[in-house]
């Protein structure tokens, strides 16, 4: 058995040794406050992207200047995949807490741009159809996660 000395102050390792005391993630109450707080992420997250995505509708300026410096276009798939890579493969980043919301941070401003300059390409009523489809389905998944007490991870 791995005897290595961990520090009492050390959060636990959950995925391999479970949290501290008699707390289970097979305890429903658990699973339902870690499904509330990632989909509470998974919002703040699209609604980041979904008013970087309304900036060029709002300001036509802004649109115009998105599509004709495309370089950060590119800037942004770069850091996008970097940090997609660095949430992958850099365990101390993604377990480490304000490291993992800082790379996620960035995610999210990436991916964001991304679709703000693809999404300046296209007319409002496209882009409405689709914030309104997506905001909608979101909005059902979330609420059937809190509300329903019908346990599916089973």
């Amino acid at each position: 058995m791995d005897q290595t000395r961990v520090s009492p102050s050390a959060p636990p390792d959950v995925e391999n040794a479970g949290p501290k005391g008699n707390l289970s993630f097979s305890e429903q109450s658990i699973r339902s406050r870690f499904v509330t707080k990632v989909f509470i992420l998974v919002t703040i997250m699209f609604a980041i992207v979904a008013i970087m995505c309304a900036m060029p509708y709002i300001f036509p300026s802004f649109k115009i200047w998105v599509q004709a410096n495309m370089v950060f276009f590119f800037v942004s798939i770069g850091v996008f995949f970097v940090t997609s890579l660095v949430l992958l493969c850099c365990t101390s980043v993604r377990r480490s807490y304000p490291m993992n919301l800082i790379a996620l941070a960035i995610f999210t401003l990436a991916a964001g741009y991304m679709t703000m300059a693809a999404t300046s390409a296209y007319d409002v009523q496209s882009m409405l159809l689709a914030l309104c489809m997506t905001t909608g389905s979101s909005a059902a998944i979330i609420v059937f996660a809190i509300f329903v007490k019908k346990d599916l991870t089973t």
